[in-house]
Formats: C-alpha cells, structure tokens, sequence
C-alpha cells in the first residue's frame, strides 16, 4: 500500500472564506501538510456563524469545518513587520503558497511572489483573484456570486426562455478551486523534472466561463445567444428532471443516443406513443420536446424515484434519484463511495465531513482530521518546523505578534 500522494510538501495557506480554502483542503486531503494562516484581529469569515462570537463559538461553523479539515491553523499578525518575517521563514521551509485576495494585497505585506522567491527560489504560488492580477480589471472586489454573473453562466440558469435565476450558491469558488488544485499538480510535477518553482495566476472570471465553452463559441460564431436552457440539452430527448409517486419526488433522466432511445422503451415496455414518428429519432424527439416529456413525466409518475432509477439503468439509460439533503445520507451509492466521512470535533463532538469523489489506487483510506481550532498548532509550527523557543514563542505571543 502506497503512501498518500502529497506527503512530505508543505502549503502555506493564506485562503480566505471558500475559493482558496478548497484548494488548500484538496492538497491536504491526499497528504500535504498545510499551514492555514489565521489572526485574530481578522478572521476568516467561515468561523464568524454569528458576527461578534468569541471563544468556543469561533470554533462551531458546519461549513468552516468541511472547507478546513485536514489543516493545520496559526495565528499571525501579518500586518506587524515580525509577523511577516515569521511567515517568510516559514516559507523557506516549504513548497506551495496560496493566496486568493485582490491583487497587491500580499505584494503590500512583502509577500507576494517576487520578495518570496527571494527566500524560497523553488516556491509555487498561487494566486486566486478574481481577474487575474493584471488587465483592466484586475482590482476589481468580488464574490464567487459576482463572479458567476460575470462569467455568464448565470444568464443560462432559469426555466425555459424565462427570466434568469441564477445559482444561488458560490459555485465559482469551488469550480476555481479545482482548477487550482490541477495547475498546483502540474507545477509541483514541471518543479520535480526543472527544480524551477513558478506563479500560477488564476482568474477565478476566467475558469468559471471556461465551463460554458460552446454558449461562448455559439456566440462568436453564429451571434446566438443561449438564454436560460431550463433542463433541456441541445442533443440530448429525454432530457430533465421528472416527477415521480411520493411528495415533490423526481428523477433525472438522459438519453444521449439511439441505442440508449431504444433501451429506455424497452424498459417502460414500448408503449404505443414511442412508436410515433415524432419520436422515432433524435431530430424529432428533440423538435417534439415538450410532448416527448409530457410522455415521459406520465411514465415516471407511476413510480418511485429509485424504482425508475433502477429499471432505467437495467437498460443502460442514465438515470438517477434528484436528492434532497437528508437524502443524500442515504442514498446507496453515495455511501458505497464513502462520499462522507466521520470526524471527532473537540467542541462540536461527533460530525459529518464531505469526502472526495477522487479515490486513489493502491492509496490508504485517509482517516479525515477535524478543522483547527484557531491557533491550535502554533507551538508545532513556530517550535519544531521554525525551532523556536518556548520562551521566544511566549515573547512573540506576549508581543501579539503571534496572534
């Protein structure tokens, strides 16, 4: 059995509320160790769940704990020249940095990447504004709902040709996130073949529009603009979200080819509407949507979300239960996947942790740790990576430098 991928690098992370703070738990979830920098002259903003809290209740936020598990956390005061040096030395001693403030926040505090390199020539940085740290807008202040708008993914989210709605969640945090996580792989990886380090500017606007690709080239190409979609897909008859028997219960159907039309007749039992020429093949099932899903939503409402799940896949269709929340704890399949995970909070007590959809060949099931308490590993860091003294860290900490 083979070691967790990221173990032995080190990440400094300067994440703030989600977008930065997802790529820093991703990298310690496959076995960095990573530092998260806190001060308690301004917190995070996911440990305030109600503003002006103190003490243990700093330390109780459901959505803090998932975005930090598997984190180390420190208390420096980086607006103190010692604070800064502090964390240069720390640096020094590690691999990646992560960053996603505006830009010239870190260049003002003496730690953007051109003053780190000198400290650290091989450190990979990587820096998560929301436009990149250079072009017209590159100060401007957001967040991920800002930039969901901007990046026009929001404008195709709504029912059928009516008024957009939107996401109504960061969804461009996460989805930086993961871009994050790739191009920090792929410097780590250019560092092992070169021994070169490197900054990795990240546009946060920029990933999120990547993923409306063809809206995007529609555009351009032919001046179309794609509006709100509903559940429809240019290619795809059945396609969307059915009801099913049972209280606001529905299932998610997709049809994609010929061969998966004629499996998902056979499995609601070739009733005569399928044999209409309106629905013989692709061109006319899509033409013929609407009565094509009245069909459908007819069908499926004579069972159960799981019941048309299991005779759909039977045939080969794509098909899956929608899942409310409590549902998703479970369901079946998520938990065959082990998608949660069980943590020991020392103040909250026994909870539940998203897991990773990634699983690892050969890679030893990672028992989860629970977020940081503010400050927790202060003396690990400062004593056994920097080699402080227990005096000098009484010093600083009396100097509210580590704070």
């Amino acid at each position: 059995m083979r070691e967790l991928p990221l173990k032995g690098y080190r990440a400094v992370d300067f994440g703030w509320v989600w977008a930065g703070t997802v790529l820093g738990h991703i990298l310690a979830d496959y076995g960095a160790e990573v530092i998260k920098v806190e001060s308690k002259r301004r917190l995070d903003g996911l440990r305030l769940g109600r503003v002006f809290e103190l003490g243990t209740a700093l330390e109780i936020n459901p959505t803090f704990h998932n975005l930090n598990r598997n984190k180390l956390s420190i208390t420096v005061d980086i607006r103190q020249p010692k604070g800064v040096e502090l964390l240069k030395r720390l640096i020094a001693e590690s691999d990646i940095v992560i960053e996603n403030f505006t830009p010239d926040v870190m260049r003002k505090r003496g730690l953007d990447y051109d003053s780190l390199i000198k400290v650290n020539a091989h450190i990979i940085m990587i820096s998560m504004s929301a436009a990149g740290s250079y072009g017209p807008l590159a100060h401007v202040v957001t967040y991920a709902p800002v930039i969901s708008a901007l990046s026009g993914i929001d404008s195709m989210v709504g029912y059928e040709n009516d008024r957009p709605l939107g996401f109504k969640h960061a969804y461009a945090d996460p989805t930086a996130s993961l871009f994050g996580a790739f191009a920090v792989l792929g410097a780590l990886r250019y560092r092992e073949k070169t021994g070169k380090g490197q900054h990795i500017d990240l546009s946060q606007w920029e990933a999120t529009t990547s993923l409306i690709g063809e809206a995007v080239m529609d555009y351009s190409m032919n001046k179309r603009i794609y509006g709100t979609q509903g559940n429809r897909h240019p290619t795809m008859a059945p396609h969307g979200i059915y009801p099913c028997k049972g209280d606001d219960t529905w299932v998610s159907i997709a049809v994609k080819t010929e061969n998966e039309w004629s499996g998902f007749c056979r499995a609601i039992g070739n009733p005569p509407w399928t044999k209409d020429p309106r629905f013989t093949d692709k061109y006319g099932r899509l033409k013929n949507v609407t009565q094509l899903d009245k069909h459908v939503s007819q069908w499926t409402s004579k069972h159960t979300d799981y019941e048309v799940t299991h005779i759909l896949q039977k045939h080969r269709v794509a098909a899956a239960p929608v899942l409310t929340v409590d549902g998703i704890f479970v369901d079946p399949h998520v938990n065959k996947r082990h998608s949660f995970v069980d943590v020991d909070h020392p103040v909250v007590g026994g909870e539940v942790v998203y897991g990773l959809p990634w699983k690892l060949n050969g890679a030893p099931a990672k028992r989860f740790r629970h977020a940081p308490l503010l400050g927790e590993h202060n003396n690990y860091v400062f004593g056994k990576i920097l080699g402080l003294s227990e005096k000098e860290i009484l010093k600083l900490t009396d100097e509210e430098i580590i704070y």
